[in-house]
């Protein structure tokens, strides 16, 4: 039998990164409870309740109801999110968050029907450190390719700040330092593309609203990068191209941009779980060629206690890849594999 929403929402609220959010756990095992009783949970997620494995319901529910936070369409459940100043306790926030459910449970209903746009802009940490790599290896300079860009925040890399180590100093969105050797002062980007299913424009208000949704309430450091990212995109635009993996790496791979002597690299993080198996077959077939790099961040089948790998996958037929860190869901903090 599938599993119920109430053994989803719970199953969730177990991972790693969960069990970092008060917030989330307090919401998600709330209404999994709420779920079993027969309460408004059961109201508001029913017309959910056959979504595939993969398409990050409790995500989707919580980025529902800190939507309405954001808004101000909610002000005693604000009161636990500290991303708009909230004090009291985030792993209290049930009571109050059952409350809007009762209130607005049409709209919190439509608004869990959302797709999950989370662009996590901690994931460029790993990145950096490969990136690192591959150009120590190479000497660059570098084309990057992004599978599941989501607004292309993660393309603009070259313009945060990760702590002291690199990146200019004055930029508005500011990372961890990865804790590794990053000694790439001449990294040159020639060429930055992504795709996505549902790709967003961060110049768009809905599309802000809709990012800032999905991080966790009490995150505020999280949600300050995401700030400072779509600052930084306010004065660069990346292409993200609505399109699916294998046909826009395809298209991608086709074309050898004219003067340019640069290493393609094909980058992809928290993505894999989204694309079919038959796909995802052809993404590894199409980078398996003797002129492009693979970095991948995606969780390991079944628990990893390391956390998420980052793997360098050689030009070539490579599927397994070397392991250059581990991280987490958000991305740092990293550590050696």
């Amino acid at each position: 039998m599938p599993p119920t929403v109430a053994e989803i929402l719970r199953e969730h609220a177990e991972h790693e990164a969960e069990r970092t959010s008060p917030l989330m756990q307090g919401l998600l095992l709330g209404a999994a409870e709420d779920w079993d009783a027969g309460g408004i949970s059961s109201v508001v997620l029913e017309p959910y309740a056959d979504d595939p494995p993969g398409s990050a319901l409790p995500l989707r529910f919580a980025a529902a109801l800190h939507r309405l936070v954001l808004t101000g369409q909610a002000p005693e459940l604000a009161a636990h999110y500290p991303t708009v100043g909230g004090t009291d306790a985030p792993d209290l926030a049930w009571a109050p968050a059952r409350r809007v459910l009762e209130q607005e449970t049409a709209r919190v209903r439509e608004l869990t029907g959302l797709p999950c746009q989370t662009n996590e802009v901690g994931r460029t940490v790993p990145l950096l450190v490969g990136l690192a790599e591959v150009v120590r290896r190479t000497g660059g300079p570098v084309r990057l390719l992004e599978i599941g860009a989501s607004a292309g925040l993660g393309l603009l890399f070259d313009r945060f700040r990760f702590g002291e180590a690199w990146g200019p100093r004055d930029s508005p969105c500011r990372l961890p330092a990865p804790g590794f050797v990053t000694d790439i002062p001449d990294l040159r980007i020639t060429e930055r593309a992504g795709c996505d299913l549902a790709p967003l424009d961060p110049a768009d208000a809905e599309a802000r609203l809709r990012l800032s949704s999905s991080i966790w309430g009490d995150q505020v450091d999280r949600f300050r990068r995401l700030r400072g990212a779509l600052e930084v995109a306010a004065s660069l635009h990346v292409p993200v191209e609505r399109a699916g993996a294998a046909e826009w790496l395809a298209r991608q791979l086709a074309v050898h941009p004219e003067g340019q002597a640069a290493v393609t690299v094909v980058w992809h993080s928290i993505v894999r779980a989204y694309v079919d198996a038959d796909e995802w077959q052809q993404v590894e077939e199409l980078t398996a060629r003797p002129d492009v790099w693979r970095l991948s961040y995606e969780p390991d089948p079944g628990a990893n206690p390391r956390g998420v790998p980052l793997r360098l996958h050689r030009p070539g037929t490579d599927p397994a890849g070397d392991v250059l860190a581990y991280g987490t869901g958000h991305g740092p903090p990293l550590s050696a594999p």
